[in-house]
């Protein structure tokens, strides 16, 4: 049995996670909804996204901080429901810390008029990425970002050099890629090469073939960089787990 001090300590965080979160949403929408703090604590579900959202809303006020959304008379937000009522229910049931880096820039994105707009798919590929996904993800992108110099580029990048940054064993590296692949955010990289031709008379003709690199070399795809731009991801890996 827990201790009772224990258990009042947890009420007030949770307590505590449903207020901010009732201030930060009435701030965005301009409409009371203090109904919700009451909910988040009543019901076990609202609870585990209570505190979740107690670790998430320091990124989020942070990269807001960054994108002036929270000065005085600063930027308007972009408000559009739809996407943020979709960021809010996946990003809230997130406890990895990795992955609510990337929900909280994903947030602040759509929130900022500034920032390209946010594709309504990136919520379905956030939920679909792993820790170790976000780790390759972020490996690759700070790779681009050193020789693009932060725009949009295909750039490849070879599996060794990868899993030693990442830490990643060969196998784990495989599956993770596959998953990328399959959400549109890295593809292999593709190279043309010569090859002899069959004999015309008594000459060796030239033709070119495409050549697959598979897992060996592999690339983010424009939507891929266009993610990683929209989650405000900071460069750097995380180290191995």
């Amino acid at each position: 049995m827990k201790d009772p001090s224990e258990l009042i300590k947890t009420t007030e965080s949770v307590a505590k996670a449903a207020q901010s979160f009732v201030d930060f949403i009435n701030r965005i929408l301009g409409q009371p909804l203090e109904e919700l703090g009451a909910a988040f604590i009543a019901d076990p579900l609202k609870r585990y996204r209570a505190e979740n959202w107690l670790n998430w809303f320091p990124k989020i006020k942070g990269r807001m901080h960054e994108s002036h959304l929270l000065s005085p008379g600063g930027k308007p937000l972009r408000i559009n429901i739809k996407l943020l009522t979709g960021i809010f229910e996946e990003a809230t049931l997130e406890s990895d810390d990795d992955l609510q880096d990337l929900w909280a820039g994903l947030l602040v994105s759509a929130l900022d008029p500034d920032a390209p707009v946010v594709r309504s798919a990136f919520i379905t590929i956030v939920k679909d990425l792993s820790p170790i996904d976000a780790r390759l993800l972020e490996a690759l992108y700070a790779a681009v970002l050193g020789v693009s110099g932060g725009g949009i580029a295909v750039i490849p990048d070879y599996a060794d050099n990868i899993r030693e940054r990442t830490g990643l064993s060969d196998g784990t590296y495989q599956e993770s890629a596959d998953n990328l692949r399959r959400l549109g955010l890295i593809d292999s990289h593709k190279s043309t090469v010569e090859v002899e031709a069959p004999k015309a008379g008594e000459f060796h003709a030239i033709d070119f073939a495409t050549r697959d690199h598979g897992y060996d070399i592999v690339t983010l795809t424009r939507m891929g960089m266009s993610f990683m731009h929209a989650c405000g991801s900071q460069p750097g890996v995380s180290k191995p787990k």
